[in-house]
């Protein structure tokens, strides 16, 4: 009988344990699957507000927004990486 009942807890705690994981899991998942308000809406957060910052917006809006006047196909535009003060293309 004690055998029985030893079994019958350790089953119950490893099943609780199994449960407390999950449990777990799924809080950190849905933390993780969420995002900050207006982290979407601004694309520079990082950069302090200001002349600079609202020029490369206008920029970049202006030269991928097909049909605008100053609209370059994909294919036409080149990339440059900003490293340590050196560009690159």
């Amino acid at each position: 009988m004690a055998v029985v009942l030893r079994s019958w807890i350790v089953r119950q705690r490893d099943a609780a344990a199994q449960w407390a994981a999950l449990v777990c899991a799924a809080i950190i998942l849905a933390g993780c699957a969420t995002t900050q308000p207006g982290a979407t809406t601004d694309p520079l957060p990082s950069w302090k507000e200001g002349v600079n910052k609202a020029a490369i917006i206008k920029l970049v809006q202006d030269t991928t927004r097909p049909g605008g006047p100053d609209f370059v196909p994909p294919s036409k535009r080149i990339a440059t990486f900003d490293n340590d003060g050196t560009l690159w293309c």
